[in-house]
């Protein structure tokens, strides 16, 4: 036998050798982890994301940025598994308050059930401080006092859009309650369509149907009260898990924050998804994005001042106790001042 074959028999023991230890080491450990109650590690595998639900009730502009965050992996490099749960707006919020979604879009009722109701709910982002609201109204309507003893639809009792809806209502010397029959249809598609069909005289709709509402000769829009101190979407998180599970919140809440900016900075690319989450034409997706987008805001937070206009809206008062009952936008904050 050679010299050269001699080594090649000991390169190949070695490295047998070195298999054998390798193998040894990792049923070492996998035996202490048993012994000690440790799980075992899965070798070569990922470590599951985290789970996030959220409650969307239906695709349209304000549900962006979570779409956004989805669709172009911000979510995947937060390590954060984003599940939507599609429900009509009052029982998604309920959900969240179960604590059977983690997180809802609803601003509103979320404000007012952690207020009134002690709800275990906090504010913790806010996509829009002017809402995105319409009314329209079938001719030969043309005024809000020509609505009076007429049906016009809303989606439900404690939506922003009602609470708006009955503002401007008495605004226009109208009792929402005697003068008016407001139906809660439920959700943005049935609205319109009840519209269009004659089952309402009038409506409040919302993108991408109005749109859609003003380019049919038979529906006029009327001025809407879309005034500041509205909310309308954002993140509103379950307490037990803005709390309870800080570090998730923190990675999800940064992805949507990024797909919030996302979409105010992104125009082109932001109205292909658009066209693709709302289903709807370029056109149509480019009227809707134009119409609104300077309404969303990129901070995500409000200030104290901004605060106080909303609790003085929604409730009529404001007391220093109110704004720490329902909103909390520190995680939040902390993303402006690191960009």
């Amino acid at each position: 036998m050679t010299i050269a074959q001699v080594n090649t028999l000991r390169h190949q023991h070695a490295v047998h050798e070195g298999g054998m230890l390798r193998q040894s080491l990792i049923v070492g450990i996998a035996l202490f982890g048993f012994a000690f109650g440790v799980p075992p590690l899965t070798l070569g595998t990922a470590r599951a994301a985290d789970l996030v639900k959220v409650h969307l009730p239906f695709a349209g502009l304000e549900t962006m940025p979570f779409l956004i965050a989805d669709e172009l992996g911000f979510y995947k490099k937060q390590d954060i598994q984003l599940e939507r749960h599609s429900m009509k707006v009052d029982i998604g919020v309920m959900a969240t308050v179960g604590g059977q979604v983690d997180v809802t879009q609803i601003l509103g009722l979320s404000l007012r059930g952690a207020i009134e109701r002690g709800a275990d709910l906090r504010i913790a982002m806010v996509f829009n401080k002017l809402p995105t609201y319409s009314m329209f109204v079938r001719k030969p309507a043309s005024s809000y006092q020509d609505l009076k003893g007429q049906k016009i639809g809303s989606s439900s009792s404690g939506a922003s859009a009602t609470k708006i809806l009955r503002v401007t209502l008495k605004e226009q010397g109208l009792d929402a309650e005697k003068d008016v029959n407001i139906f809660y249809i439920g959700d943005s598609p049935t609205i319109y369509q009840s519209l269009v069909s004659g089952a309402v005289s009038g409506a409040v709709l919302t993108a991408p149907f109005d749109v859609a509402a003003a380019a049919r000769p038979e529906l006029q829009e009327l001025p809407f009260g879309n005034k500041p101190g509205v909310l309308m979407a954002g993140v509103s998180a379950n307490t037990k898990f803005l709390y309870g599970r800080p570090d998730v919140a923190q990675r999800f809440l940064r992805a949507t924050w990024e797909g919030l900016n996302y979409l105010i900075t992104h125009r082109p690319e932001s109205i292909k998804l658009v066209m693709k989450y709302l289903k709807i034409d370029e056109d149509t997706a480019s009227k809707v994005y134009d119409r609104w987008i300077k309404r969303f805001e990129p901070d995500g937070a409000l200030s104290p001042e901004f605060i106080n206009e909303v609790l003085a809206f929604e409730f009529g008062n404001v007391s220093p106790d109110m704004a720490g009952k329902a909103f909390d936008f520190s995680v939040v904050k902390s993303f402006s001042k690191s960009n």
